[in-house]
């Protein structure tokens, strides 16, 4: 465990490579020697450590440790700011949707964010592995083009670009989006109430965003699918010349 996570610490190599440095604080829970080093005064910068590591004894630390400053330092990369108070990334000053509304990314990094910058311990990924497979999900799904619904998030129409999707949870767990321009829809069915639909209200985004990020990308992946019987595009287009001088 590094133990000292912080934007001081991270330094760029001549090949462009981010590389982690300052060992001072280094210890390696699974060696018989635990301690590599002799600098023992504190355990990493308080402004970049977790909440509740506060006054705790290093050797008692675990790797979420690392985890919630590398958190803090994905954060900072993204806003391009150097400082966030303890693990307030939701408040508006620091709320990285609101310093980017037109990039809907930021919904997926502040979906790992929930994961690492968190207030309580038991809500911390438990270590760097497990971080990881967040942040490889959310690459995923934006590879895809999935996108996070959120009550105070716009979802554009995918068929005419010109409006976006408004939602409303129906009493039979059902989520039905409609554009406001053109009127194209689309609903989700959740058979296992995960969506959580109490009187047309929007469950919290937590509920939402693993069935919708699914569904999401699963239908943008349809829409890219080839049509079964065509092979290449330049297939299909005679066959639709050949068919209307026929029908002439």
């Amino acid at each position: 465990m590094h133990r000292d996570i912080k934007p001081a610490n991270v330094f760029l190599a001549d090949d462009d490579r981010l590389v982690l440095g300052d060992f001072g604080l280094v210890i390696n829970p699974t060696a018989a020697d635990q301690r590599l080093t002799d600098t023992y005064e504190n355990v990493g910068s308080r402004d970049w450590m977790p909440g509740w590591a506060m006054g705790m004894r290093m050797d008692d630390v675990k790797p979420n440790f690392d985890v919630f400053s590398l958190g803090k330092v994905l954060w900072s990369m993204i806003s391009g700011k150097q400082f966030l108070r303890l693990w307030y990334h939701h408040f508006p000053e620091f709320d990285l949707e609101r310093l980017f509304p037109e990039n809907h990314a930021m919904a997926w990094a502040v979906r790992v964010l929930d994961k690492c910058v968190v207030e309580h311990e038991r809500d911390c990924s438990n270590n760097a592995t497990e971080l990881l497979a967040e942040v490889d999900l959310a690459i995923e799904a934006l590879t895809h083009g999935a996108q996070i619904l959120g009550k105070d998030r716009p979802l554009r129409c995918w068929i005419c670009g010109l409006g976006s999707y408004t939602h409303k949870v129906r009493d039979d767990n059902t989520l039905t989006l409609a554009c406001g321009h053109c009127g194209h829809m689309l609903s989700f069915h959740d058979p296992k109430n995960t969506l959580g639909a109490v009187n047309n209200s929007l469950p919290p985004l937590a509920k939402m965003a693993a069935t919708f990020a699914i569904s999401l990308s699963w239908t943008s992946a349809l829409r890219r699918k080839k049509s079964p019987h065509a092979t290449t595009p330049s297939k299909v287009r005679p066959k639709k010349a050949e068919s209307s001088t026929a029908a002439h």
